[in-house]
């Protein structure tokens, strides 16, 4: 495949200059009206970039807006992301680099007859499809075939990957009523999904009872708390008592001490804090402040040795901000904390705003809190949600490859 071929992915993303590097050291420019590289990059993610390295015979790609530049290259097997805003690094970062795309191996496929599919089979995310072209120019559907030429051979235009939720199944937390059928709850942990259990504004001795049956039922490990910003101190002490590993915040505009307390204050590894903020999220994306971590100390509750990493720790371990507000948190993030030599919390997009909204936390490999689920069953819910996800995936996939959804 030429080097210009990749081109057209590219230009999807509305940069001023795209630049594809061969590993013979060849070079194709191609400069556009630029302006949407930001926006773009929210929406498509870097999926189609990575296409493009599925090419062996690509080295790397550039884009370019004004001071943003996104550049991805080969490193061994996988491949370097960096995003930089003119100076400043906001994401570095190894991303794999999936097989070598199949249509590489020959411009031809021979597809099996008895696979053949409309373009609703998108809709079936676990399977592999392949968009070849047709008599008339139209693309037609498949599961299965061979690659390259032979007989029935015709052009290969797109190759849709399977979609594969596990991984995203577990970057997931729901948010539910401890009242929530335990039945529910089993589905949803044993899908692999981290289910928190709200509190309420007071936690009542009821739902206190209830999340302590679904943890000595269902674990530590998968079963967290979600409180409310105006009642934490008992929240936090029934974590404490239960050794919860996760509790996530809705409504904190600033860090209370009790979480301070509650992040710093046990054996071994710090356990997760989550948080939803109300408005500016900039004190959860910075460590401590020295004063707290100072009073922690006199307490007790810190000792001398672990002060140094204190200073050093963001004060959420995620951080939930609405799907389209994710890219642009995270290099907030990692420019706040390179400008103070700290660690940056994870970025997390909260709710879902429709299928899309879901794709665009996804799209940047961001953590996922659904807010409650309505209906009898979560479980399905949930599920339904991520498979809506996925969809949009796919149809972003085959937009990105040239293919357009007409159905035969």
């Amino acid at each position: 495949m030429a080097l210009t071929d990749h081109l057209d992915t590219l230009d999807a993303y509305q940069a001023t200059a795209a630049r594809v590097v061969g590993r013979d050291g060849e070079i194709e420019d191609q400069l556009g009206a630029g302006g949407g590289l930001a926006e773009r990059y929210e929406a498509l993610g870097r999926a189609p970039l990575v296409s493009v390295l599925r090419d062996p015979s690509v080295a790397s790609v550039l884009l370019a807006d004004g001071t943003l530049e996104v550049e991805l290259r080969r490193e061994g097997g996988d491949a370097l992301l960096m995003v930089r805003w003119g100076a400043a690094v906001a994401v570095q970062e190894l991303v794999p680099i999936p097989a070598p795309h199949l249509a590489l191996h020959g411009p031809l496929f021979r597809p099996d007859p008895s696979s053949a599919a409309g373009p609703e089979a998108l809709e079936a995310v676990e399977q592999e499809l392949f968009v070849v072209e047709g008599d008339r120019g139209e693309p037609r559907w498949y599961r299965r075939g061979l690659h390259g030429p032979g007989l029935g051979a015709r052009p290969l235009l797109a190759r849709i990957p399977p979609f594969h939720d596990t991984a995203r199944r577990a970057e997931t937390v729901v948010l539910l009523e401890p009242e929530v059928d335990l039945a529910q709850l089993e589905a949803l942990v044993g899908d692999g999904f981290t289910v928190l259990l709200r509190a309420g504004r007071r936690l009542r001795e009821l739902a206190e009872e209830r999340i302590i049956a679904a943890v000595a039922r269902l674990g530590t490990d998968r079963i967290g708390l979600a409180l409310l910003s105006g009642d934490l101190e008992r929240g936090v002490e029934l974590a404490h008592r239960l050794r919860l590993q996760t509790v996530l915040v809705e409504g904190a505009g600033s860090i209370p001490l009790s979480l301070a307390r509650y992040r710093l204050g046990g054996e071994g590894e710090a356990p997760a804090l989550l948080v939803a903020p109300r408005g500016d999220p900039s004190d959860w994306l910075r460590p401590l402040p020295a004063h707290w971590i100072s009073r922690l100390l006199e307490e007790g509750v810190l000792r001398t040795a672990g002060a140094v990493d204190a200073a050093r720790l963001p004060g959420a371990s995620v951080v939930f901000v609405p799907p389209d507000e994710v890219l642009r948190t995270r290099q907030r993030a990692s420019r706040l904390a390179a400008a103070g030599d700290h660690l940056s919390p994870k970025i997390g997009g909260l709710g879902g705003g429709g299928a899309a909204g879901l794709w665009c936390a996804y799209a940047v490999d961001a953590p996922l809190a659904l807010l409650e689920p309505v209906g009898p069953s979560p479980h399905e819910v949930v599920t339904a949600a991520l498979r809506g996800a996925a969809l949009y995936e796919r149809r972003v996939v085959a937009r990105a490859q040239g293919v357009e959804l007409v159905r035969r």
